[in-house]
């Protein structure tokens, strides 16, 4: 979609570059010390993003932002600028390096504009942990109901979450909501209903909404 659509930008992870440094310093011990002083560097960075994010006003423009913040902000293009600057170096003097270390700082340099991006975008995460956090429970779902490798499970999926956000997001209880609407099907032969507007959260009136917000009734 990112390369079809200009509109579309990728934000890569740090957590994902921080986990190759690991992996390289376990699996390599001669380089253990090399890496893990990448792993500081990728630390530092968190430290003073979460220190620049806790003063980010975002009703206001970056440059028309706080004192406190602009000054955190040099501090993080500065410390950007300093590690991308002893990459190009380390890969520029690529005789002393092993072919481990190369390549953990090629993936680096190739990935780095999608790296970057939260440092004039503060609303961007430095990772997409609570991304992947979010979509556990239904990838689990789908990978122990349907299967890993079927089309119309992850259709399904798709769908279905979309519904339970949307009802979440006009306050429906989603538990409810099914139970009357699977309850309206086999009442109308297994077929879905003619008329909809009583299951769609903004063609329903007020009491129903309300009705619907609140747990499912013990007697039904």
């Amino acid at each position: 979609m990112a390369r079809e659509l200009d509109s579309f930008v990728l934000a890569f992870c740090w957590v994902h570059v921080r986990r190759d440094f690991l992996e390289a310093a376990r699996s390599y011990p001669e380089h253990e010390k090399w890496m893990l002083a990448w792993v500081e560097k990728i630390g530092e960075l968190y430290h003073i993003n979460n220190q620049r994010v806790a003063l980010w006003d975002d009703n206001i423009a970056l440059h028309l932002q706080s004192a406190e913040f602009s000054q955190q902000q040099q501090r993080l293009e500065f410390c950007l600028s300093s590690m991308a600057q002893q990459r190009d170096d380390c890969l520029r003097d690529g005789e002393n390096l092993d072919t481990v270390q190369k390549k953990v700082l090629t993936s680096l340099k190739g990935h780095w504009p999608g790296l970057i991006l939260f440092a004039d975008n503060p609303q961007i995460p430095m990772d997409n942990n609570e991304s992947e956090r979010n979509i556990r429970k239904g990838v689990i779902a789908r990978n122990n109901y349907f299967g890993s490798g079927s089309q119309w499970s992850a259709q399904l999926l798709a769908t279905m979450l979309t519904l339970m956000q949307t009802f979440l997001r006009w306050k429906i209880n989603p538990r409810h909501w099914l139970f009357a609407y699977l309850n309206c099907c086999a009442e109308n032969k297994g077929q879905a209903p003619d008329d909809l507007s009583p299951f769609l959260p903004w063609e329903m009136d007020e009491e129903r909404r309300l009705f619907l917000s609140q747990a499912q009734p013990p007697d039904t």
